[in-house]
């Protein structure tokens, strides 16, 4: 008898990462070259992207009681498809994810010598989500093993997600504002934050 196999729900951002190598960051109205010719590639990425790669290359393609899913907006342009066909050649089931009629997320990561960064986001078709979520959505949302979101995708969401599953939901911090922190009760946070990050977090009324 076929087991039925049950699903890990990631519900969240992907975009593509543009990776430049730098000696620093150019002050205020200055320009400056990359420290490599040839830096500027592009990767697959967004924290909701990494979680779901992970996830399906952890349990492997014949994992007897648990699959990968994700449910996100691909842009509309090539890193839209380099994306959704980079999830599919790994395992994540896609069939919850749909195309924004906008240009796909970005991220800019700055890569300094000593291999720290900074970044800048551009959201894309991570903020494009619709004001309900579809049926299907819903359905796969409450007979998820667990669910992960992050703070890449808006805090409405989420905030549907976590009602929704009345479950396990683990919320990525890696980018928290003050309109996020008032639903953090309703999360179990994973909080890989960096420096300013936590400062940020520290300060916010929310908090206090």
């Amino acid at each position: 008898m076929t087991q039925t196999r049950r699903h890990i729900l990631v519900v969240g951002s992907v975009g593509a990462d543009i990776v430049v190598e730098v000696d620093r960051m150019p002050e205020r109205g200055e320009t400056l070259s990359a420290s490599k010719s040839d830096t500027g590639s592009v990767y697959p990425g967004g924290k909701g992207d990494n979680q779901a790669a992970t996830i399906a290359k952890l349990l492997g393609p014949d994992h007897p009681t648990l699959v990968a899913k994700m449910a996100c907006q691909f842009g509309n342009d090539s890193h839209g498809k380099m994306i959704k066909d980079t999830l599919d050649s790994i395992g994540v089931d896609t069939t919850l994810c749909t195309a924004a009629k906008c240009s796909s997320g970005l991220a800019f990561v700055f890569v300094y010598p000593d291999g720290d960064n900074s970044i800048v986001l551009v959201s894309g078709a991570n903020s494009a989500w619709p004001e309900e979520l579809p049926d299907p959505l819903i359905d796969v949302i409450k007979t998820a093993a667990f669910v992960l979101v992050q703070c890449e995708i808006p805090v409405r969401i989420n905030s549907i997600v976590a009602k929704t599953a009345g479950k396990l939901t683990f919320l990525s911090c890696g980018i928290l504002e003050e309109t996020t922190t008032p639903f953090l009760p309703m999360f179990i946070p994973i909080w890989p934050l960096s420096v300013p990050m936590k400062r940020n977090l520290l300060a916010s009324p929310s908090t206090k």
